[in-house]
């Protein structure tokens, strides 16, 4: 198959997926899956989107080629074994990216990646050599601006209250507590609270919500709302400078792993341009999400999540958020639980 008709196969396998799941039956343990015409290692590679809306390459790989993988890329790859019925079971190379940010990106990605295995007599190691310069192109994106100038706003209020966390005395905060790079519904998760970040800017008027979950209790705990308002400043610091600061106040057992979530989360510490933009934050507030807050959850929901709607978006308005009293001061309670 040329060129050509690889995207175009590729691009119809994504459009038809958008359009799934009409049904429950049109998914398989959640998954929405197309399978393209491609034959590799006798079986065909496949186009998926899983619960969370994440889109993923599997490629037909022998059990024993596992490739090496790299946590610290917004672009993974790994081994997994899935079964998608009969003819889609067995072990394949995962390919997908961590960011939505990156999406289309991605999708070139999977588009050279097909390419590069049709042919080749070790799979594994094509896909090596594509993912590894795609990883490179995709870490230059990141430190360049490519991203949108929102995601680099809300990343700066999510570490900006991680540095707040970082002085509660009572509590060690470690890395798995920010749950934000995991793509999981709420940033931080503590013993009792749950903690949602969103960054505002001076003319702002609302807050976008993301997903069912985004503003559902998770396993009984409190919910906190944490408003930031993040602006350019003269005097503020750059992204990478914010999360160094982070890094050198974290014990030496935890940096590995925290290096490796503010990686995932987008931050390149060697390549950082000298012109990165500098932030501060000028004003912060926490809110209770309580029935006071209009909010769609799946258990407000008579039936559930309703079948068919894959993502869900919806603003509310800062005009009704009532800040909590104790305001900025209190924040560090929120990881101590009190």
């Amino acid at each position: 198959m040329s060129n050509a008709g690889i995207v175009r196969e590729i691009s119809d396998g994504w459009l038809h997926l958008d359009r799934l799941p009409l049904n429950e039956n049109e998914r398989v343990d959640g998954w929405c899956v197309f399978q393209l015409s491609h034959m590799i290692e006798n079986r065909h590679p496949l186009v998926c989107v899983d619960p969370e809306g994440t889109k993923h390459l599997l490629i037909p790989i022998n059990r024993g080629n596992r490739p090496e993988s790299n946590q610290r890329s917004p672009l993974t790859v790994s081994y997994a074994r899935y079964r998608f019925g009969a003819e889609s079971s067995g072990d394949y190379l995962d390919i997908h990216c961590r960011l939505p940010e990156l999406d289309s990106q991605f999708q070139q990605v999977v588009v050279d990646v097909v390419e590069s295995v049709l042919d080749a007599p070790e799979p594994v190691r094509a896909v090596a050599l594509v993912v590894a310069r795609w990883r490179k192109l995709l870490g230059t994106l990141l430190t360049s601006g490519v991203l949108p100038y929102q995601q680099r706003i809300s990343l700066f209020a999510e570490l900006s209250i991680y540095e707040i966390f970082l002085d509660v005395t009572d509590v060690p905060i470690t890395p798995a507590m920010w749950v934000g790079p995991d793509r999981a519904p709420h940033d931080f998760e503590f013993k009792m609270n749950s903690v949602e970040v969103k960054a505002i800017g001076a003319d702002s008027v609302d807050i976008t919500i993301h997903g069912f979950d985004q503003l559902a209790r998770k396993n009984g705990k409190n919910l906190w709302l944490a408003i930031l308002q993040v602006d350019e400043s003269a005097n503020g610091r750059s992204l990478p400078d914010l999360a160094q600061s982070i890094l050198d106040r974290t014990p030496p057992h935890d940096r590995g792993e925290l290096e490796t979530r503010l990686r995932r989360a987008g931050i390149q510490f060697s390549s950082a341009p000298a012109d990165s933009p500098m932030f501060s934050v000028t004003r912060a507030f926490h809110v209770p999400v309580d029935n006071e807050i209009p909010r769609i959850t799946p258990e407000q929901l008579v039936s559930g999540k309703p079948i068919g709607i894959n993502r869900l978006e919806y603003t509310i308005a800062l005009s009704i958020l009532k800040s909590h009293p104790d305001s900025r001061d209190g924040f560090p309670r929120l990881a101590s639980g009190e």
